[in-house]
């Protein structure tokens, strides 16, 4: 997995702009939302044939906003998107696939707060 973007949508803003916006969850102010964009890609020699998904954890307190795989290398391969709350409050994301051939790849972008 490489990270291609992270960015802290408010945490950017100046001071005099911070205190005109807000953005609201569930009626309560978000003082931390982040955009995480990353790649998931087989640079190996052999082809990836996982038995379980590929999954990203995030611990308890990241509140998962969003998720979306946006695109995907080559055209007609399947990956999903599941998504999942544990017990202990950590939220799983599972990225299930048959197999990923050298040099295909998929790009997940992620909204989190928390």
């Amino acid at each position: 997995m490489h990270v291609q973007y992270s960015t802290e949508l408010l945490g950017g803003l100046v001071a005099p702009l911070r205190e005109r916006v807000s953005v609201l969850l569930d009626g309560e102010p978000a003082e931390r939302l982040v955009q995480l964009q990353f790649i998931v890609a087989n640079q190996g020699v052999r082809a990836i044939q996982p038995i379980k998904p590929l999954t990203l954890s995030l611990p308890s307190g990241v509140d998962l906003l969003d998720a979306h795989v946006l695109h995907i290398h080559p055209d007609g391969r399947h990956v999903g998107l599941l998504v999942s709350r544990q017990d202990d409050g950590a939220t799983a994301i599972a990225f299930p696939f048959d197999v990923l051939n050298r040099d295909d790849g998929f790009v997940v972008r992620l909204l989190l707060t928390g």
